[in-house]
């Protein structure tokens, strides 16, 4: 409306995304309005407590809060409605901005009565007036005036007031008003009308109530009862019979816009509630309206499908009869969805009792899943869910909501990504055949109908099945997540950005409908730190500190420092935020003064934690040298100041436990002190940690306390002595937090793992697995217990800690190490510390386990044979036939790092006791290639097999001749471990990748350097393109960690963009595809040359292996390990041309 009032173009923004819809409203639109000085705007907004609860309406997060001088917004709330007074006022705190709508006085009903009735030509006595006004002031209400206005407008002058009847509430008047419809009208059409109208889930358009009257045996028997259809063969309700009604009902049925349609809805809430008791009461009556609601949204008897018609007052029955009703396909066209048809009958179906048909059609349908998704967002769906399993328990259900909250950010940042999750997620699971169905289709779609050159196509369950703990995952962070906290229901999440701070706000009031709300950013370098209070975010970065209201977004301040801030405190009362410095010093900010305060140099060092007493005046700092201080605010003084710890203190708390305050700290000097705050006394040194403490917390009489030795320890905080140690992470213990009720504990580690303890029994009862890379923060969510973790994976995670497994997949217990696949017998092979895994390619599942370990594998044609070499040494030869082990030896001092296999029945191994060795299949050693000093890394052989060359810990790579074993030439030059190496096909270059974060290019015939290619960090994966001019590398980088250089010419030749952490591996595909896979859960294609993504499959965990086995020349088979130890089997091929 207000880009069409002021000559606007309307920006082409998706209706369903809310959230950019409320930032070009409130932050470009309003400011941009062609308004002088001079002119004002009104913008009145009414009953907003009406609204759907949907994005958010009753959070007020939409409406400015601040606004231009000239524009002013008036919004009118039922102060009940969904606690809508209580909620703007949190956002709006100020008294002046409200004002109470009182009872309506007499004077003013009378003016608008006179006024209405001038309208329309009218008059009324001045008796007749007294007595509308004597009922009006029974409940003086304008609703309640205008239906009684509706009733005395039909009065005559000679009406005589004994005759009437006037009602003395808004019900009353309400019924009045409907009895008299019924009464014009007739009370089957209008009950059934109004009954439908109520009914829908948004409004119905009048063509559409016209459809479904027509489909109504009850109304069109009441239509016909004097006279046939005129036309022969139609029969349909007249369109001027609903026209009379609606026009008489007038602007009680409100026009609204839904989904692109104009739909008739009842105007106030109150009219909706008495047409809903009038209508709607009986559930038999209920249950008929919704069930013949659904049988015209999915479009039965539309078009020309005929439906028999009995006309019982008529005595005839009309075969085959055309109802003339419209068409309800899914897609009126490519891009124009019947948005109506998806919105509406889900609803229905649900409310009639038709959930074998819900599933069928809507529910457990890849179709109308995937038109919903493309036409409405993935929300659409996930309220569709909620509300079902809100009315029924349905396992199908129940399933397909869990797998599509899984996905939910999968599908968010891709709508083709559907078919592919839910394969991932549900293939070969033991399912009904509703679910079986939904899978076949995904298959189905995602083979013949996808929008990509390339697919990629999930053949077995490598992604984390419903059922367990893990709920859904949130992404928009675009490095490390820092910090987690709670304020119910939002959760506020922190990381660094490119220059910058984000912190990120998400609704989670319902976990199967989690709302990103807002985005913060401060355009500082430093490392972030933010704290809430008081529906206030505190925040510092670099060297600024900036407070938002939660609940509004505004920005309440921003200060920038002389001296860059590390952390961060406030008062009790949140009008005082503390932050310590670099230099050592504290700024003091007060909020509502708007005032900076410094405490001169507290510390020599920076003050790494500062914390504030509940009094408000004892502050606790802790510097980066180890001495611990308290201070007064009041004076600027020390009072306590001790050297707390010899190293660097890692974490802070101040707790009261029993009847005094306590300040506990742990150290990288391994332990976890406690002190009294009141004199500074220490009271327990609690030792036992072989590694630095990192994390504390405190329940009860128990100290906790997580270490960089990958074990937590309960103390009992009375005796300071050990009360249980907890121990299963395998690496360092980075964050804890104690679960609502106090009786558990849950753990995040390096390991990527979280898990779940009891602190009385010392033991671990859930781990939950799901983090790509480490673990660096925990919440829980008291009022849910939900789990709420952050990780270097990007991503944050939510956990319930009730679940419990109910779909198994086969996968190792440890993370897999190597993977091949052998097409010739349909097979994929992975290796685990944990043993050997057989897949079929050909439906995903194993079919055969050994527990023999394996650190790398190779096969070989030679009679179908499996290599595999394990961390002792040994080498192991399997037959693929049958899965048995046909020899093994201990062919190696040290662990087997690199197997690779040649055309003819020989294999080379190499091993980190820097030896490389040529063996047979029968593993008689046939070569042995000596000359490094320390483990070989990698290894690679010239296509013609004619020489081998092999990176190592030495930082050398060599060159090796394969008929002898002889070494003829060394490359030097490398400052770290040499990680991955490539040979062009022509022999003439070598390709080096180290952890020295350098590329080198070597000439093969004169061992030079030709060229060196600088990186943020390690290379990890090399591969010439096949006309040896262009080498790719992948990088341990947070960006440009993809990159191709032309050799002759050294310049970038491709920058391949698309991946947001290190790339791992990568493999060709033909001449013009480029496979790889990534830290960041993703396994892409990419057209080699101009560096186009083509497909993309998120496979959620880190990817550090693939194999490809080529079918065709458009197809082959990846398969790729997990960090959760499943096995992923994906099929990628070149769409079908039509």
């Amino acid at each position: 409306q207000l880009c069409s009032i002021f000559g606007i173009a309307t920006p082409a923004f998706d209706e369903y995304n809310y959230l950019q819809i409320v930032h070009y409203f409130s932050h470009q639109l309003l400011e941009s309005l062609p308004l002088d000085k001079e002119h004002h705007l009104g913008i009145f907004i009414d009953s907003v407590d009406q609204l759907s609860p949907s994005d958010g309406a009753h959070t007020f997060n939409w409406l400015p809060k601040t606004l231009p001088s000239n524009i002013h917004i008036i919004v009118s709330i039922l102060p009940e409605e969904y606690n809508c007074l209580a909620t703007i006022q949190n956002t709006l705190p100020f008294q002046q901005c409200y004002i109470e709508v009182t009872a309506m006085p007499q004077d003013t009903g009378l003016c608008l009565l006179t006024n209405w009735l001038n309208s329309i030509g009218r008059k009324i006595t001045s008796e007749q007036a007294s007595v509308v006004l004597k009922a009006f002031s029974d409940c003086p209400q304008p609703l309640h005036l205008r239906l009684i206005f509706h009733q005395a407008q039909r009065w005559n002058s000679y009406t005589k007031i004994s005759d009437t009847t006037l009602a003395n509430s808004i019900d009353d008047a309400m019924s009045n008003f409907f009895q008299s419809i019924e009464n014009h009208y007739g009370s089957t059409l209008v009950k059934r009308a109004l009954g439908y109208i109520t009914a829908a889930r948004y409004g119905l358009s009048e063509l559409e109530l016209e459809d479904i009257l027509s489909l109504d045996d009850t109304v069109l028997d009441d239509v016909y009862q004097y006279w046939e259809p005129p036309v022969k063969g139609v029969v349909r309700l007249p369109s001027v019979v609903w026209k009379r009604i609606r026009f008489d009902i007038g602007n009680y049925l409100a026009e609204q816009s839904t989904c692109g349609k104009t739909t008739l809805s009842w105007y106030h809430r109150q009219f909706r509630h008495g047409a809903e008791n009038r209508y709607l009461s009986e559930p038999a009556t209920l249950m008929q309206l919704h069930l013949l609601l659904s049988v015209f949204f999915e479009g039965i008897y539309s078009g020309a499908k005929g439906k028999t018609v009995t006309l019982t007052h008529l005595g005839i029955t009309i075969d085959n009869a055309n109802m003339q009703v419209a068409e309800q396909p899914l897609k009126f066209s490519e891009q124009i969805y019947n948005v109506r048809k998806l919105s509406e009958l889900p609803f229905h179906m649900l409310l009639s009792g038709q959930i074998e048909k819900l599933k069928s059609i809507s529910l457990c349908n890849f179709e109308w899943l995937h038109t919903k998704i493309l036409a409405m967002r993935l929300d659409s769906i996930m309220e569709d869910m909620a509300l079902a399993t809100s009315k029924v328990r349905d396992e199908d259900i129940d399933t397909i909501s869990e797998t599509l909250s899984l996905s939910s950010a999968s599908i968010k940042r891709n709508d083709i990504s559907l078919a592919g999750s839910l394969i991932g997620r549900l293939h070969s699971l033991q399912l009904s055949s509703n679910v079986h169905q939904l899978l076949t289709h995904a298959h189905e779609w995602a083979m013949k109908s996808s929008t990509n050159e390339i697919e990629i196509i999930p053949h077995n369950n490598c992604l984390i099945a419903p059922g367990g703990p893990l709920k859904t995952t949130l992404y928009g962070h675009p490095q490390v997540v820092l910090s987690l906290s709670v304020s119910f229901p939002m959760v506020i999440s922190c990381s660094k950005g490119p220059g910058c701070c984000i912190i990120n706000i998400w609704d989670l009031s319902s976990i199967k409908y989690i709302q990103h709300l807002h985005t913060f950013r401060i355009s500082e370098k430093g490392t972030p730190a933010f704290l809430v209070a008081k529906n206030m975010i505190f925040a510092i970065c670099g060297h600024q500190i900036v407070i938002w209201n939660l609940n509004s977004r505004e920005e309440i301040c921003n200060y920038l420092a002389c001296c860059e801030l590390i952390s961060l405190a406030t008062t009790s009362d949140a009008q005082k935020v503390l932050a310590g410095t670099m230099d050592g010093s504290i700024y003091c900010y007060n909020v509502q003064q708007r005032n900076l305060t410094i405490l001169p140099s507290l510390h020599g060092k920076s003050i790494n934690f500062v914390k504030v007493h509940s009094d408000n005046n004892r502050v606790i700092t802790v510097a980066q040298d180890g001495v611990l201080a308290i201070h007064e605010l009041s004076s600027s003084t020390t009072i306590h100041r001790v050297n707390a710890h010899t190293q660097i203190i890692n974490c802070l708390l101040m707790e009261h436990i029993g009847n005094n305050e306590f300040i506990i700290t742990g150290s990288d000097d391994r332990t976890a002190k406690v002190w009294h705050l009141i004199n500074g006394n220490l009271i327990h040194t609690l030792s036992g940690h072989t590694k630095a403490v990192k994390s504390i917390a405190v329940v009860n009489e128990f100290i906790i306390t997580g270490s960089l030795d990958s074990t937590i320890i309960v103390w009992n905080f009375s005796s300071g002595s050990r009360f249980k140690t907890l121990e299963g992470h395998l690496a360092d213990i980075w964050c804890i937090a104690v679960l609502p009720g106090g009786k558990e504990l849950v753990s995040g580690s390096k390991d990527d793992y979280l898990k779940v303890w009891s602190i009385e029994e010392g033991r671990c009862l859930q781990t939950l697995e799901g983090h790509s890379s480490w673990v660096s923060c925990v919440a829980t969510l008291p009022s849910s217990g939900l789990i709420i973790s952050g990780s270097n994976d990007k991503s944050i995670k939510i956990w319930k800690n009730d679940a419990k497994s109910i779909l198994l997949v086969e996968q190792h217990i440890k993370q897999p190490e190597c993977v091949v696949s052998y097409l010739a017998l349909n097979l994929v092979v992975s290796g685990a510390p944990d043993g050997i895994k057989f897949w079929r390619l050909s439906n995903g599942k194993c079919v055969h386990s050994n527990n023999t370990p394996a650190s790398c594998l190779a096969t070989h044609s030679c009679n179908h044979l499996l290599i595999s070499g394990t961390k002792d040494g040994t080498l192991n030869v399997w037959s693929l036939e049958t899965f048995s082990m046909m020899c093994n030896i201990r062919g190696h001092s040290a662990a087997v790092t690199c197997l690779f296999r040649l055309s003819s029945e020989y294999f080379i191994s190499a091993s980190a006791d820097g030896l490389l060795k040529m063996w047979t299949c029968s593993l008689l050693e046939r070569i042995s290639y000596s000359g490094h000093t320390a483990g070989v890394k990698c290894l690679t052989v010239s296509e013609d097999e004619a020489i081998a060359v092999s990176g190592s810990s030495d930082c050398t790579a060599r060159i090796w001749n394969n008929l002898d074993g002889q070494c003829i030439g060394t490359l030097s030059g490398h400052a770290k471990v040499i990680v991955c190496i490539a040979i062009s096909k022509n022999n003439s270059i070598i390709a080096t990748g180290s952890d020295d974060t350098t590329l080198r290019i070597w000439n093969l015939h004169n061992l030079t350097c030709m060229h060196q290619f600088q990186y943020m960090d390690s290379v990890k994966c090399l591969l010439f393109t096949p006309d040896d001019k262009i080498i790719i590398a992948g990088a341990h980088c947070a960006e440009n960690q993809l990159m191709a250089w032309n050799i002759a010419s050294k310049d970038l030749a491709v920058n391949y963009v698309g991946h947001t952490h290190a790339v791992m591996c990568m493999l060709l595909m033909g001449r013009d595809h480029l496979i790889t896979g990534s830290r960041d859960g993703m396994i892409k294609c990419w057209d080699i040359h101009c560096g186009i993504l083509l497909a993309t499959f998120d496979l959620q965990s880190q990817v550090k292996y693939l194999s490809i086995s080529r079918i065709n020349e458009d197809s082959a088979v990846l398969s790729s390990t997990t960090k959760t130890g499943a096995i992923a089997i994906l099929y990628i091929r070149k769409k079908l041309k039509n």
